[in-house]
């Protein structure tokens, strides 16, 4: 397994080995009933110097997972890290905005 896939958002749950190994970890909340929110957030960015990344809502696991591995990438390979708008980065109809 590549390094990179080893280091993406498809594990969740928390994983002390695997924020030691790639430096974050992607956690997923599962709503209890239908209509919950789910939690989607991430632990260890901080210790690299990124914020962490908490998302509500009922977006389905991979497309937060492809969001957080985005957004990560981008920031570790030195793109600003940009709050405001940032819809285009899910599909429609999802609304994303980053928030200090």
């Amino acid at each position: 397994m590549s390094d990179k896939l080893k280091c993406s958002a498809e594990m969740v749950g928390y994983d002390p080995d695997h924020i030691h190994e790639c430096g974050w970890n992607y956690i997923y909340v599962y709503p209890e009933e239908e209509g919950d929110l789910a939690i989607h957030y991430t632990l260890g960015n901080h210790l690299k110097g990124l914020p962490e990344l908490v998302l509500l809502g009922p977006l389905p696991p991979d497309s937060v997972g492809a969001l957080f591995n985005r957004l990560i990438e981008e920031w570790k390979y030195g793109l600003p890290v940009v709050t405001g708008d940032l819809s285009g980065y899910l599909p429609e109809p999802y609304k994303l905005r980053i928030v200090e």
